[in-house]
């Protein structure tokens, strides 16, 4: 607070200082309810230009609901010297602010000095007593009766603390609040110590240069020292003071106001070591990180950042809007992501096209969380973003390995079974599903050896068993299976035994239909059987031209018109071996051809 400016001669004069230099809303109230005087703080508390309210009555500003308390409050000012109370006052936007009040009587006039604090609920101030007097302070500036009472009023209410000291700091006057800020029950306990004591050795010779501006210019201003309370503890006080003179015109004294700002200095304190973590792990993230405001416009962003959107440095990308980052067809989801982030709070992992400085645009991805002011709004947002372009060319590498073994394992027109050490079907193909009658789901989970042929069955398992004891090497072997349908397929199966993705050991079978082959096989033999009895019957009569049981049945098939490779297949040898067998017959029989050896034979009933 700031007294008594050097140089004025009116009281008057000393109070509207008082007014213009008081950290709080001060204001003096006629007789009739009106605002007589306002000082500035009325419009930073409440958006109120003063000029707008002088005049007007004092309890239209205040909530319907808490006049009558008001009026109550303030009829008490006929018989108590100071009145404390609270209510809410309508603020320029026409919502209302809690205030706490201190009121005086100001003179006989019916006036009233009183002081707004604005308050976080409404429980109202404390109501101190026994304030003491102020009377050698009025006597030391020679204030007249009315501006005198309005000083008073002022200093009794005022919410800081107030010290009058002699010009060696020795204290004098001291209202409650400097008795509550010390940690005091009396203003006993302060008055005639020396104000210097109660600062810290390191703020002292500052202090007593600051006592020297005062004498010579008459005052100092918001000047800062850390004090220790009686308690032991210490606090951070900012002290406006200034010089008081004698009607003679001579310093006599310092007042002092001094306002206790511990907790706005650890607040910020606390708000900066904040910040510098925020930024130490903004700076040495190895994200992109940027942080932006409600106007999306980025106002910090790490280096990462810079790099990840290919621009030089940091400073080339604050001030751009950040949805200028996001791919023109992208944007609209973009805004309505930050809409919904505003509401929930944050943004996990959403995909955008993100433009760089170039224009080129590359797969990213955001993730946001909303900023808070200490009043819990919504400021802005920090964002993290990621090059996601290598995520996607794996991805992309990964949906084509997935269809490359779409088509190699479920459309393979073989069929593929895994299976388990203790032989349950892990995984089918479609194919060996439908081959076999049945739908995947059907088989998975069950016995391998449930859709074998049950003389087989016993076979089945012991070459699983060697498959499983010697893992990587491929076994082969052919048996039947039995469709759902009851039919019998002949299969051939080729399997090896690997591991899979959790280390565990199992058999991948590929499995073909061998059923044809089989069956044909099987008639060869029929036929070669029958052929095989004739030439045995013919032997029987004789060998003729010295024939040897292969060399009969050679000649046999040739009379039947057939080739050196359809004999090679009906009898399980090669071409050349055939051709090797119907050169000795003809050279034996003394025939120039393949025709004249199978007349011959046919007329000598050699053959049927």
């Amino acid at each position: 607070m700031r007294i008594l400016k050097d140089g004025l001669a009116r009281a008057d004069g000393r109070l509207e200082e008082l007014f213009s230099s008081t950290q709080v809303g001060a204001c003096l109230i006629g007789g009739d309810g009106r605002f007589q005087r306002l000082n500035s703080n009325w419009e930073n508390c409440l958006g109120h230009a003063t000029d707008s309210i002088l005049g007007k009555t004092f309890l239209d500003f205040v909530h319907p609901d808490d006049r009558r308390s008001t009026e109550l409050a303030t009829a008490k000012l006929q018989s108590d010297t100071t009145v404390r109370f609270w209510n809410r006052f309508r603020q320029s936007d026409g919502n209302y602010r809690t205030l706490q009040w201190a009121a005086s009587p100001a003179d006989t006039e019916g006036r009233i000095c009183a002081v707004a604090l604005a308050s976080a609920g409404g429980d109202g101030a404390r109501v101190m007593a026994g304030a003491p007097s102020v009377d050698a302070v009025l006597d030391a500036t020679g204030l007249s009766a009315s501006p005198a009472e309005l000083y008073r009023s002022v200093v009794e209410t005022s919410p800081d603390a107030i010290l009058v000291t002699d010009l060696t700091g020795r204290v004098l006057i001291v209202n409650e609040q400097a008795v509550l800020q010390n940690g005091l029950e009396s203003a006993d306990q302060l008055l005639g110590l020396n104000a210097f004591d109660f600062i810290m050795p390191e703020d002292r010779a500052r202090a007593v240069e600051n006592t020297r501006l005062t004498l010579e210019t008459g005052g100092v201003r918001n000047v800062e020292y850390e004090l220790l309370r009686r308690d032991g503890e210490r606090m951070v006080v900012e002290l406006s003071a200034s010089l008081v003179r004698n009607p003679a015109g001579q310093p006599c004294a310092f007042i002092a106001m001094v306002r206790d700002i511990t907790k706005r200095k650890r607040a910020a304190e606390a708000h900066r070591e904040t910040e510098e973590r925020y930024r130490s792990i903004v700076e040495t993230s190895p994200d992109a990180i940027t942080l932006t405001g409600l106007d999306r416009k980025i106002v910090i962003c790490n280096q990462q950042a810079a790099a990840l959107l290919g621009y030089d440095s940091t400073d080339e990308i604050l001030g751009i809007d950040a949805l200028d980052l996001v791919a023109p067809d992208e944007r609209k989801a973009a805004v309505e992501d930050a809409q919904e982030a505003f509401r929930t709070g944050s943004l996990r992992n959403a995909r955008y096209g993100l433009v760089k400085k170039d224009g080129t645009v590359f797969p990213g991805e955001v993730s946001a969380s909303v900023i808070r002011d200490a009043a819990g709004i919504v400021a802005g947002y920090t964002a993290v973003l990621r090059d996601i372009s290598r995520r996607e060319r794996t991805l992309d590498a990964l949906r084509a390995s997935e269809e490359r073994y779409r088509i190699l394992y479920q459309d393979n027109p073989s069929m593929y079974f895994t299976v388990d050490a203790d032989g349950t079907v892990l995984s089918v193909n479609q194919f060996g599903a439908e081959q076999l009658g049945y739908e995947v789901g059907e088989l998975l989970g069950k016995p391998v050896l449930g859709v074998f042929f049950e003389d087989d069955k016993r076979d089945v398992a012991e070459q699983l068993a060697v498959c499983f004891q010697s893992p990587g090497e491929v076994h082969h072997w052919e048996f039947r299976k039995v469709r759902k349908d009851g039919r019998v397929i002949w299969v051939r199966e080729a399997a090896r035994a690997t591991r899979d993705a959790k280390g565990e050991t199992i058999v991948l079978i590929v499995c073909e239909d061998i059923t044809e082959r089989r069956l044909m096989e099987e008639e060869l033999q029929r036929a070669r059987e029958a052929l095989e009895n004739k030439v045995e019957r013919q032997m029987v009569r004789g060998r003729a031209y010295g024939l040897t049981f292969r060399e009969l049945t050679v000649l046999h098939l040739v009379s039947a018109g057939s080739s050196d490779k359809d004999i090679a297949e009906k009898l399980g040898i090669s071409p050349l071996t055939v051709s090797k067998h119907v050169a000795n017959v003809l050279t034996k029989m003394g025939a120039a051809t393949r025709s004249e050896a199978s007349a011959r034979a046919v007329r000598e009933s050699i053959v049927d």
